[in-house]
């Protein structure tokens, strides 16, 4: 398994992409989908308007969420 915070870094590295281009998002497998979109704060970016908030934090579970919650305090960018 990946250390959590190589995949911390993975996750700021996709969500800085997606700040740059967000049409980058629609390429993201789902649970970084949505782990992205509520780094950056942008629930308009779950697919297709499918999740609320909650539904998207629910789905992704404790672990991914807090993950998320890591890399949204991570300092950016990310080498």
């Amino acid at each position: 398994m990946t250390d959590m915070s190589d995949r911390r870094q993975r996750l700021v590295r996709m969500a800085a992409s997606v700040v740059e281009a967000s049409e980058r998002i629609k390429l993201l497998p789902l649970k970084e989908r949505l782990a992205v979109a509520l780094i950056l704060n942008r629930p308009q970016l779950f697919p297709e308007g499918d999740f609320t908030i909650l539904q998207a934090v629910a789905f992704l579970g404790e672990e991914w969420v807090k993950l998320a919650i890591e890399a949204e305090k991570a300092p950016w960018p990310i080498e």
